[in-house]
């Protein structure tokens, strides 16, 4: 059994449905299970969200029309956060929580639609103040609030940012918040970990950190163009803040570095309330891994598992 056989087999046992994808210089190779019919079936993909809001922002510094040093407050005044940057936004170090206001570990309980009711007016009418001291802190607040600013400057909606500066231009017909009619049947439903069935997530005014609905097939195009490089995607991967001696960040990227330092993963991770996604390149090694799967038990371990068969050298995950 092939590598990519064997995780499609070990996810069959997981989740529901699910969606495993290896891209190479050959090309994408799909294997579907369960609900997942093929490699276009929909799924909500969370924080891997986090590296098309990044890309945004790089497409827009490589053109000159900001920098990573820009201001939040220029591009949203209403947010009233003095000294926080887009930069520190895209790297987690912009000392804001977690999470918004509000927005306590019990609403995540149940999985019912914990951001729905953050809508731009509710959001910029009580956000927290950053902590002074700026150190690396996930941050699905800052992140979402990238997002709201990035599309505010180019005069649309999140949705319309990342099909102007991503997703239209290479394709992505199927990655999107709303989905059209036709996509929404192909989208399959989300389920916890002991297989009820959960109700898809609205991230409402803080989509940039995981609102993005999207296909196996549309996201080995992304994975081919992160591969592929240019001054954009260049910008993403270098590595902006030192977390700890193997651990870095790009703009969103997670970068660990392999003990033989020959070859570096840039990795993302994501989560609904009834799914799990994952995402991992090796730009040395030309492959990328995808995971897609409607269930909330976590797809990294899947994922790592496979990346570590395909690539020579064994990074530690």
């Amino acid at each position: 059994m092939t590598p990519i056989d064997q995780a499609a087999s070990s996810l069959a046992k997981r989740s529901p449905g699910a969606v495993v994808t290896v891209v190479t210089d050959s090309g994408a190779d799909h294997r579907a299970t369960g609900q997942a019919a093929d490699e276009t079936a929909l799924f909500e993909i969370g924080s891997l969200t986090k590296v098309f809001t990044s890309l945004a922002l790089a497409t827009a510094v490589t053109r000159g029309e900001l920098t990573v040093d820009t201001p939040l407050n220029d591009l949203l005044p209403g947010a009233r956060l003095d000294g926080v940057t887009l930069g520190q936004l895209a790297t987690h170090t912009s000392g804001l929580p977690r999470l918004p206001k509000g927005l306590m570990p019990r609403a995540f309980l149940p999985m019912d639609d914990p951001y729905a009711r953050f809508t731009r007016d509710v959001l910029l009418a009580d956000l927290p103040r950053p902590k002074e001291s700026r150190g690396w802190k996930y941050s699905n607040l800052g992140t979402g609030l990238l997002g709201l600013a990035l599309a505010e400057h180019a005069g649309t909606d999140f949705e319309g940012l990342i099909r102007k500066r991503v997703t239209g231009p290479l394709g992505m017909g199927d990655t999107v918040v709303t989905p059209t009619p036709e996509q929404a049947r192909r989208t399959v439903p989300g389920h916890n970990r002991w297989g009820r069935r959960r109700p898809y997530w609205n991230l409402a005014a803080l989509a940039g950190a995981g609102g993005l609905r999207s296909t196996a097939a549309d996201l080995a195009t992304f994975v081919r163009h992160q591969l592929d490089g240019g001054a954009a995607v260049e910008l993403t991967h270098r590595e902006h803040v030192t977390v700890n001696p193997r651990l870095s960040m790009g703009l969103a990227w997670l970068r660990m570095t392999a003990p033989s330092g020959k070859q570096t993963l840039l990795w993302h991770n994501g989560g609904t309330g009834g799914f799990r996604s994952f995402m991992a390149i090796v730009p040395e090694r030309r492959v990328g891994v995808i995971v897609l799967a409607n269930s909330t038990r976590s797809a990294d371990p899947i994922g790592m598992k496979l990346l570590r068969a395909l690539t020579l050298d064994n990074i530690d995950a």
